[in-house]
């Protein structure tokens, strides 16, 4: 008996990639060369060091060959080509012990993004320790929708460095706090459509 079988893709892409180390060295070199505006008054985390990314030609040089595998997934994903896009803003944040991103989406743009620059190593073995089956200290969540039987709406991660995350803008996400010494430091940034304006 020969049973014929299909399944769809359902729901907001989240693709996932990681970010060679060589690029990660570029990225906090641009980052050092930043004059550190800050970015707070934007933002939605409860973290006392957020501050503005400036040098977005630069920065989209060296995530292109990242962009153009995330290009070939929402093709993939969706059956179509993504539209020319610009990274339209960017943002580092530097957070420490007991500090958080609530739950949030962005606006003001069509796609989101985050890598991990630096996760302490004090960090990592807390997450190693962590008992329970909620999201671990430090990591991050995505939310897609309300809680529906045979429905996945809850993806959660423990970062690494290099880590890189892009989805739709009205994708959910949070960041749990964490208690170990050290700063736990991501690039956040979002892209915009070209025609938007």
């Amino acid at each position: 008996m020969n049973i014929e079988a299909n399944f769809y893709y359902l729901g907001p892409l989240l693709y996932r990639t990681k970010v060679f180390n060589e690029d990660l060295i570029k990225i906090f070199k641009l980052n050092q060369r930043s004059k550190k505006l800050d970015h707070r008054s934007r933002l939605a985390g409860h973290i006392k060091k957020e501050h503005t990314f400036e040098d977005l030609d630069k920065l989209r040089k060296i995530l292109d060959p990242y962009l153009l595998s995330f290009n070939s997934v929402y093709q993939e994903w969706y059956g179509d080509r993504i539209k020319p896009y610009k990274i339209e803003s960017a943002w580092i944040n530097s957070m420490v012990a007991g500090e958080y991103n609530p739950v949030h989406c962005h606006v003001n743009c069509n796609w989101s993004a985050v890598m991990f620059l630096k996760i302490p190593d004090k960090l990592k073995r807390e997450q190693e320790k962590h008992i329970g089956t909620a999201s671990k200290p430090g990591s991050i969540s995505f939310l897609a929708g309300p809680v529906v039987e045979n429905y996945i709406n809850f993806k959660t991660f423990t970062p690494q460095n290099g880590d890189l995350f892009i989805f739709p803008k009205n994708l959910y996400h949070f960041v749990e706090p964490f208690k170990s010494k050290g700063e736990r430091i991501s690039l956040a940034f979002n892209l915009e459509y070209e025609d938007n304006r």
